[in-house]
C-alpha cells in the first residue's frame, strides 16, 4: 500500500474509499464516546480534537483546490479554518435551531447533529473529483531521521515536567521542579541554534510548539478553577451560555459575551468532549494557542534562513506577555491565532493572489468574532499599512539606491486592498453595533481619546506599562491614601451617604500604602551584590531587545547578507505596528485599555524578524568587544565569522529568556515572585484561585440566590481587587472592587479573601494604578456579622 521514498518518507496511496472509510470510523468513534460520556484514557480526547480543530480546515481546502501548502503550512491553514467553521457552526445552531423548537440548541446533540451535517458535507465536495490521494509520512510521524526524532524527546520532557511543576505548587508542594524545566529549555534552545542545519527542517516548527505549550502550561494550570485576571470574567460569560444552552447577548450586554472564542466555542468543545468546565480554558485552548509560535516561524522563514527563524520563535514566546498575561487572555489567544495566520497567507507565496486574499479576509473575520480590541487595533494597523504601500509605491523611484532592499513595484499586485479593509470594518461595524449591541464602549474610548488628544492629555494618566517600557523600573504613582479617599471614597459617599458606616466608626484604623512583595534575597544574590548585578543586566538587556527591533528596521532597508528582498507590504506593517506601538505610549487612554505589552506581543507577529535583524547587529558588536578585551589576557584577537556572531545572537536570546522566565530573578532573590515559580507574592493572591476562596465563592453564590428569592433587590458584594476579579467568574450580582472601611456599605456582603487575611493587606485600584494598603480587618469585626469563615476566607453581611 506504501512505498518508501529516500528510505525516510512513506509515500501513503489512499483511494476515496479509504478515506471515507477513516473518516466516517473517527467521527463514529468520537460520536459514540461523547454521547455516552466515556473520557476513560483520554480517548475522546486524543481522538476529538483532530476531528474538530483539523478535519474539517482539511476538508475545505480540498474543496478549494488549496493544496499548494504543505506540511504545516496545511496543519495551520486547516486549524484556522476548522475554528472559524466551528464559531458558525454553533452560532447556526444557536440562531437557527430555536425555530424548530429546540430550545437549548448549544447542548450536545443538536451541535453534533450540525457539526455530522457540515461535516460530511465537505467530505462529499473535497473528494468529489478525485479517486486517489498521495501523503507524505516521514518515518517517524514528524521526524524523518533518528537525529530529528531525538530533538523532540526534550520539548515533550519539557511539557511534562511543566505540568508536574504547576501540579506540585498548587498542591502545596514548593520546590525547582518550573526552573530546571526553564533552564534546560534555555540550554537546549542553545543548543538547537548551533546544530539547526542538522535538524530537518519539519522538526522545528515541532520543537516550538512544545516549548510554548509547556511555557503556557506552567501558568495556565496553576490552581484548580481557573486562574487570572481577565479569564475570570471570560469564564463567567462563558457559564452563561453553557448553563443555558443559548448564546444570547441581551442577558448581559457586554463587550465580553460578543466574544465566540469565550462563548459558543468553548461551550461546544465542553458539551461534545466533555472536558471540565475551567480545564478548556487552562488546557485545549492553549494546546490551541501554542500553534502561534509556529506561524511566527513560518513567516520569518519568508525572508530568514532556518536558524534566524527559530530565534524568531525563541524571542516571540521570550517576551514576557506571552507566557504570563495570555493564558489569562483566551479571547486575545483566540484571536492572535486568527491574526498570526493572516500575517502568514499574506505572504505565503504558495498560495495565488486570490487565495491569499480570500483566507486573509476570512481570518479578519475571526479576529472580530474573537475579540474586540484586537478587531480595533488590526483594523488601524491595516488602515496605516495601506497608507504606508501608497506612499513607498508612488515615491519609490525616489529612494536612494542604498535603500533599494524594499520590493516597490507598482506592477505587482497588492495582496492588502482597499476593498478587503473596507469589508472588515464593515463586518466589525455589523457584529458590535447591529448583531451584539456592544459597540458603545469602543466608541467611547474613540471619544475620550479624541478628546484627550485635543485637550493636551489633561486629565489622563498612563498604564505603569509606559513607565516599565521607558525606564529600568516599576512606574511609581505619587499618589496617597488621601488622594484616593478624596478623590474616590468622599464622591461615593456623597451621593447616598445613608448606606455608609459614619466617618467616625472608621477614622482610628490604619491605612498606609505598603511596597510590593520580593522575593528574600538569596546567599548567592548577597554574594558580592550578585543580586544587583544580575537583575540590572536583565534590564538593560530587555532595553536592547527594544532597540533591537528598531535596528533591524533599518538594516533591512539597505543590507541583505541575513535576509532576503523584504515585500514593502511587510515592512509598511511592521510600521504601522510600530506606530501602533508608539500610539498607545503617547496616549494615555489607549495604554490603559489596551497595554503597551500587549500592543508590543501583537506586534511581535510582523516585528519579530526585524528583532533578529537587529540582535545580529548588537550581537555583532558584543563579539567585537569580546576579542578586543581578549588581548588584554595576552590571547590572539580572533576575527569575528558569521557563525561566532550567531552564537552570540543565540546567547543573547537564551539570556533574554532566562531574565524574562523569572530564572535568574528566582536563583538571587529581592524582585517579584511570578506565579508560575512561587506559591507567594501578588500575582500568585491575584491569580490564583484557591480551594477555599472556591468553596466561599460558590456559598456566596448559593447565599446570594437564597436572597433574591426572598427579595426582588439585587445584593452588593464587595472585595478588594484581586478577590473581585476572582469572584466575577461565578457571581451575576455587581461586584465592587473596594473594601476601603469608608466605602462598605451597611447591607453588602464584604468578601476577605486569603490574601487580605493572611497579609493584612488590600488592594485598590485608582485611576489606573494599584493601591495596596495596609487593610484593619478589625472594622469589619466591629461593624459586619461574620456569615462565613473556613479559616482562609471570610464574608460578613
Amino acid at each position: 500500500m506504501y512505498d518508501v521514498v529516500r528510505r525516510t518518507v512513506m509515500e501513503l496511496k489512499l483511494t476515496k474509499k479509504n478515506v471515507i472509510a477513516g473518516v466516517v470510523a473517527l467521527w463514529a468513534i468520537v460520536l459514540t464516546l461523547s454521547l455516552s460520556a466515556n473520557t476513560m484514557f483520554g480517548v475522546l480526547y486524543l481522538l476529538g480534537v483532530p476531528l474538530f480543530f483539523i478535519l474539517p480546515g482539511i476538508l475545505t481546502l480540498g474543496i478549494f483546490n488549496l493544496r499548494q501548502l504543505k506540511g504545516w503550512g496545511t496543519v495551520l491553514v486547516s486549524v484556522g479554518v476548522s475554528v472559524l467553521e466551528l464559531m458558525f457552526i454553533a452560532l447556526a445552531a444557536n440562531w437557527f435551531l430555536p425555530f424548530v423548537g429546540i430550545s437549548r440548541p448549544l447542548d450536545a446533540l443538536p451541535l453534533w447533529f450540525l457539526f455530522s451535517v457540515v461535516l460530511f458535507t465537505l467530505l462529499y465536495f473535497s473528494l468529489k473529483d478525485i479517486e486517489e490521494l498521495v501523503v507524505h509520512v516521514p518515518r517517524f510521524l514528524i521526524a524523518e531521521t533518528k537525529l530529528g526524532l531525538a530533538f523532540m524527546l526534550p520539548p515533550l520532557f519539557f511539557v511534562v515536567t511543566s505540568i508536574d511543576g504547576a501540579v506540585r505548587l498548587n498542591n502545596g508542594i514548593e520546590d525547582n521542579t518550573t526552573l530546571l524545566m526553564l533552564a534546560a529549555m534555555a540550554l537546549y534552545s542553545f543548543l538547537v541554534v548551533i546544530f539547526v542545519n542538522r535538524i530537518e527542517k519539519q522538526v522545528i516548527p515541532a520543537i516550538l510548539y512544545l516549548n510554548a505549550l509547556a511555557l503556557l502550561f506552567m501558568t495556565s494550570l496553576r490552581g484548580w478553577f481557573v486562574s487570572g485576571h481577565d479569564i475570570q470574567r471570560e469564564f463567567f460569560v462563558f457559564q452563561l451560555a453553557k448553563g443555558a444552552g443559548l448564546w444570547d447577548v441581551s442577558t448581559y450586554v457586554d463587550a465580553y459575551n460578543a466574544c465566540l472564542s469565550i462563548t459558543v466555542l468553548p461551550t461546544l468543545l465542553v458539551n461534545t468532549l466533555h472536558i471540565a468546565d475551567p480545564y478548556v480554558y487552562k488546557v485545549l485552548l492553549q494546546v490551541l494557542f501554542a500553534l502561534v509560535l509556529v506561524l511566527v516561524y513560518l513567516t520569518a522563514r519568508t525572508w530568514l534562513n532556518h536558524r534566524l527563524a527559530f530565534l524568531t520563535g525563541l524571542c516571540f514566546m521570550a517576551f514576557p506577555t506571552f507566557f504570563q498575561d495570555m493564558p489569562f487572555l483566551i479571547r486575545q489567544e483566540v484571536a492572535f491565532l486568527f491574526f498570526g495566520l493572516m500575517v502568514y497567507v499574506l505572504f505565503e507565496r504558495h498560495l495565488s493572489l486570490f487565495a491569499r486574499r480570500t483566507l486573509f479576509f476570512l481570518f479578519g473575520v475571526g479576529v472580530v468574532l474573537s475579540h474586540y480590541s484586537t478587531t480595533y487595533t488590526v483594523l488601524f494597523v491595516l488602515m496605516i499599512t495601506y497608507l504606508v504601500v501608497t506612499v513607498l509605491r508612488l515615491f519609490g523611484s525616489f529612494i536612494p539606491s542604498y535603500f533599494k532592499n524594499l520590493s516597490t513595484s507598482t506592477y505587482r499586485k497588492r495582496a492588502i486592498t482597499l476593498p478587503i479593509i473596507f469589508m472588515l470594518v464593515m463586518v466589525s461595524f455589523a457584529w458590535t453595533n447591529v448583531i451584539t449591541g456592544t459597540g458603545g464602549h469602543a466608541e467611547e474610548v474613540a471619544g475620550d481619546v479624541m478628546g484627550a488628544v485635543l485637550g493636551g492629555f489633561t486629565g489622563s494618566s498612563y498604564s505603569q506599562d509606559v513607565f516599565v517600557f521607558f525606564s529600568f523600573d516599576h512606574g511609581t504613582t505619587d499618589y496617597t491614601m488621601e488622594d484616593f479617599i478624596a478623590g474616590e471614597v468622599q464622591d461615593e459617599r456623597a451621593e447616598n451617604p445613608d448606606l455608609y458606616f459614619p466617618q467616625e466608626t472608621y477614622e482610628g484604623y490604619e491605612y498606609m500604602l505598603v511596597p510590593d512583595d520580593v522575593l528574600p534575597v538569596t546567599t548567592f544574590g548577597s554574594f558580592l551584590g550578585v543580586g544587583e548585578v544580575v537583575l540590572a543586566s536583565g534590564k538593560i538587556l530587555s532595553k536592547l531587545l527594544q532597540l533591537a527591533i528598531l535596528l533591524g528596521l533599518i538594516y533591512a532597508l539597505y543590507n541583505r547578507s541575513w535576509i532576503r528582498r523584504f515585500d514593502d507590504e511587510m515592512y509598511a506593517l511592521a510600521a504601522a505596528s510600530m506606530v501602533f506601538i508608539v500610539s498607545c505610549m503617547v496616549v494615555p487612554l489607549l495604554s490603559k485599555e489596551y497595554g503597551v505589552f500587549r500592543a508590543i506581543q501583537q506586534s511581535l507577529f510582523v516585528l519579530v524578524p526585524f528583532m533578529v535583524l537587529g540582535l545580529i547587529m548588537l550581537a555583532r558588536g558584543v563579539a567585537h568587544l569580546t576579542e578586543r578585551w581578549v588581548t588584554f589576557f595576552g590571547l590572539p584577537r580572533r576575527d569575528v565569522s558569521d557563525q561566532t556572531v550567531l552564537r552570540y545572537t543565540g546567547a543573547l536570546a537564551v539570556l533574554f529568556f532566562l531574565f524574562s522566565t523569572g530564572v535568574f530573578a528566582q536563583l538571587v532573590g529581592g524582585s517579584i515572585p511570578p506565579v508560575h515559580l512561587n506559591n507567594s507574592g501578588d500575582d500568585y493572591d491575584h491569580y490564583v484561585v484557591t480551594d477555599a476562596e472556591e468553596e466561599a465563592i460558590l456559598w456566596l453564590q448559593q447565599q446570594i440566590f437564597e436572597d433574591m428569592a426572598t427579595t426582588t433587590k439585587e445584593p452588593l458584594v464587595q472585595a478588594d481587587r484581586f478577590g473581585k476579579k476572582k469572584l466575577q467568574a461565578v457571581l451575576t450580582t455587581p461586584v465592587s472592587g473596594n473594601i476601603f472601611p469608608g466605602s462598605i456599605q451597611k447591607d453588602a456582603y464584604v468578601f476577605v479573601s486569603g490574601g487580605v487575611l493572611q497579609e493584612g493587606v488590600a488592594r485598590q485600584a485608582y485611576d489606573g494604578v494599584v493601591l495596596k494598603y495596609t487593610y484593619p480587618v478589625a472594622f469589619l469585626d466591629a461593624n459586619k456579622s461574620l456569615v462565613f469563615n473556613n479559616g482562609e476566607v471570610r464574608i460578613y453581611k
